[in-house]
């Protein structure tokens, strides 16, 4: 760090840094010597005094008190200051060492709903592809956690779902950049016969048809918006769900395993792509399923890629999850999206 002043040089250590932060937590230099070094006092006591000689010159002012009493060094202001500059310079450089890898690569984490692995499988072999400036690793999420994810950093960027109202703008969280990339209307299958030929959500519900059901993720949030209330219980107590799961996978499995005579809503593009390639077309005893387009369809499925916008704003462009978002934002610029399958 420089000094504009007098254009002296603040030199300071990693090791300053990490016993200045212990210092400012613990509030003392013998705590300091207790959790770091309890057998080599003197050298964390001229760490410490070779810091503070040097910065007092600089700044003209001593970074914590000497002599407090009751074993007590607490922070000055320009400690305090230089104190907030340790614990934000020691966790920026925490999040980058957990971010390389051995040989060096910088791991880009890029988070999904199982459902869009499919989706994104093609972008594969492109950020295979950067493999010299950056690793990108595939981070699996509940739609519910995705945007959360985003926001506090847990992942760099994420594919995921969200059900809107047919119409209306979809809402989005404070800080987060969307990129809407596909639109699905939902349908509803059933692995037995039914004599009603023309099916619609009010049928469904009315004749209180059995139903699967995950307890996350766009299905849930569509079943939850048509009925109008907001959790498991509530559901429950107005439609028949023979069965809960975690993920929409299992309902497709208890579907296939025909465990239940039921159904369950699904969007069109999944049931052409995935649930039939469940099935063996050499095997005779496979069930057979129904589809049907929901005439009083209200809600669709938007399909989006989400960036934290300030994180990413404040990244140069040599930064590896810049070049990995530009990566991402090519391809989808130039590819033909199936539906999600």
């Amino acid at each position: 760090m420089r000094d504009e002043r007098n254009a002296e040089l603040f030199k300071i250590t990693l090791e300053q840094l990490r016993l200045l932060y212990v210092l400012g937590s613990a509030g003392s230099i013998s705590q300091v010597t207790k959790q770091l070094q309890p057998k080599h006092q003197s050298s964390v006591v001229k760490s410490l005094e070779s810091l503070r000689n040097h910065t007092s010159t600089i700044l003209k002012s001593e970074l914590f008190d000497r002599k407090a009493g009751r074993g007590r060094n607490p922070l000055t202001p320009a400690g305090r200051a230089a104190f907030e500059l340790a614990e934000s310079s020691l966790l920026a450089l925490k999040e980058f060492t957990e971010k390389v890898t051995s040989d060096g690569r910088f791991v880009v984490h890029v988070g999904l709903t199982t459902f869009l692995l499919n989706l994104v499988k093609g972008l594969v072999p492109r950020l295979h592809s950067e493999r010299q400036s950056f690793e990108s690793r595939l981070v699996h999420l509940r739609t519910g956690k995705l945007e959360e994810s985003v926001l506090k950093r847990e992942v760099d960027c994420a594919f995921g779902g969200r059900t809107v109202k047919i119409g209306e703008s979809s809402v989005q969280e404070v800080g987060l950049k969307v990129r809407t990339i596909r639109e699905d209307t939902f349908g509803f299958m059933l692995n037995y016969t039914t004599n009603n030929d023309q099916l619609t959500i009010k049928d469904i519900f009315a004749e209180r048809i059995p139903l699967i059901l995950p307890t996350s993720g766009v299905v849930f949030d569509f079943v939850r918006e048509n009925l109008g209330v907001s959790s498991v219980a509530e559901i429950q107590q107005q439609i028949n769900v023979v069965e809960w799961c975690d993920d929409v996978h299992f309902a497709f499995e208890i579907m296939r395993l025909r465990l239940h005579d039921a159904g369950m809503f699904v969007l069109k593009g999944v049931y052409d792509g995935h649930f039939q390639r469940f099935y063996d077309s050499a095997n005779g005893d496979a069930p057979l399923t129904r589809y049907f387009s929901l005439a009083d369809v209200q809600h669709k499925s938007m399909v989006t890629f989400m960036t934290n916008e300030e994180f990413v704003a404040s990244l140069s462009k040599e930064h590896p999850v810049r070049q990995c978002i530009a990566v991402i934002d090519s391809w989808l610029d130039n590819v033909q999206l199936d539906a999600v399958q």
